[in-house]
């Protein structure tokens, strides 16, 4: 396990490296366009250990476009707070958190719950979307959710 950790951090640090590189070449516009991002299975391990971890590295490296959404979303009933607080608790836990640089990268982290099987609960994911779009001034766009 040890070893593939490694991994996956290398490849992270990479992707920041190259990040760091199109920015520092003017290049970086064309890259880092606004998005969300949504995470299903979000109260789960590899969220808490390996994906957040991830993301807030590639913050620190401003490898993450402005403006950005990070969405969790899972059957655990949690507020976008408490969803913050778990995942700066799993982040502490590896390395040392910058506070306010986790105060700047956790305002783009939200959470959603969601039932898998109730296609309500991916039509209100959608407007929640459309709220954070909103909030964050994206380009117009809205999430539609049908059924398949």
């Amino acid at each position: 396990m040890k070893k593939e950790n490694d991994i996956f951090e290398a490849v992270i640090e990479g992707v920041a490296q190259q990040v760091h590189h199109l920015q520092d070449h003017g290049d970086h516009d064309s890259v880092l366009e606004p998005c969300t991002l949504v995470i299903m299975g979000a109260s789960g391990d590899l969220t808490a250990r390996k994906l957040v971890p991830a993301l807030y590295t590639l913050s620190l490296h401003n490898g993450l476009p402005d403006p950005f959404v990070i969405v969790g979303c899972s059957r655990t009933g949690l507020s976008d707070d408490k969803f913050r607080e778990r995942m700066k608790g799993a982040l502490s836990r590896n390395i040392t958190v910058d506070q306010e640089k986790w105060e700047a990268f956790s305002r783009h982290l939200f959470y959603h719950p969601v039932e898998y099987d109730d296609l309500s609960a991916y039509k209100s994911l959608a407007k929640r979307l459309d709220v954070l779009d909103e909030k964050m001034n994206y380009p117009a766009a809205s999430c539609e959710v049908s059924k398949i």
